[in-house]
């Protein structure tokens, strides 16, 4: 028996219910990299202009670079190529909220010291990844770490970034 409006419709499904838009899944602890522009390459000289380590905060998603939080998304379309190297370390269940805590004693860190606007992002980045285990702290002792450090093409290898995957763009 049942109802009028009970019964099944006659067509099929149409549309399909899961979005299909993103084909990047983000975590936390994962690394962004922006490469530079044609004319920051021949400037500077280097490859990548900025370096972000993504965070959860408020059940939301930011890159956090130079002491802040930005959403991912507005600081990935900053720029016109943007690379992700996925962590691929061990993650207990309290692993976001240690990312976060890293990340703000970092803040506090940068808050407290004057440091060259130019070494911020990285030193950003190396702390919090230091502070979690995934590089040793004397690679960030040796110099200034800057965004070409983070990348996997790099022939920079004081940093032995190893739980991480290669470079790839979004």
């Amino acid at each position: 028996m049942g109802f009028l409006w009970s019964k099944p419709k006659e067509h099929t499904l149409e549309e399909c219910l899961m979005e299909t838009d993103s084909d990047v899944i983000f975590c936390t602890a994962d690394i962004l990299l922006a490469e530079a522009s044609e004319i920051e390459i021949s400037l500077n000289s280097e490859i990548w202009a900025h370096v972000a380590i993504i965070v959860e905060r408020d059940k939301s998603l930011f890159a956090f670079s130079d002491g802040e939080f930005i959403d991912i998304h507005d600081w990935i379309y900053r720029y016109d190529r943007v690379v992700l190297r996925s962590c691929h370390c061990t993650r207990p269940s309290e692993f976001d909220k240690t990312v976060l805590d890293a990340v703000i004693i970092t803040s506090d860190i940068l808050i407290r010291n004057e440091m060259n606007i130019d070494e911020r992002e990285g030193f950003c980045v190396g702390s919090v990844m230091s502070m979690l285990g995934l590089l040793s702290t004397e690679g960030l002792l040796k110099g200034p770490v800057r965004p070409e450090h983070f990348s996997s093409g790099t022939p920079f290898d004081r940093l032995q970034i190893t739980e991480y995957s290669e470079n790839w763009f979004i």
